[in-house]
C-alpha cells in the first residue's frame, strides 16, 4: 500500500502508510482535526481512513467493556446466619 513517486506535475505523492501510521499516532482530538485533510491527500474515503488507523492504535482498556458489571453475573452471595 506504499506509495511514493512523482506525478506528471512533479509534485510528490504521499507514502500512504507512512501518513496512516503518522495519523494513528495521534490523540483522539488531533485524529479528529486532521482526518479529513489526511483523507484527501491520500484520495481515500474518511470511513477508510478510519479503520485503517483504527488497525494500527493499540487497543485502550478505556475503550473495553467494563466486564465486573455485565448483567447476568452476580456477586457472591453469603449466606445469613440463622433463617430469615
Amino acid at each position: 500500500m506504499t506509495e511514493t513517486s512523482a506525478d506528471a506535475a512533479g509534485a510528490e505523492t504521499i507514502d500512504t502508510d507512512a501518513e496512516i501510521a503518522r495519523l494513528a499516532k495521534l490523540k483522539p482530538v488531533e485524529y479528529d482535526r486532521e482526518r479529513k485533510a489526511g483523507a484527501e491527500r491520500l484520495s481515500i474515503r474518511l470511513d477508510t481512513l478510519d479503520a485503517e488507523v483504527q488497525k494500527l492504535r493499540p487497543a485502550s482498556p478505556a475503550m473495553e467493556p467494563d466486564r465486573s458489571r455485565t448483567p447476568g453475573i452476580l456477586e457472591p452471595v453469603t449466606p445469613w446466619h440463622e433463617p430469615i
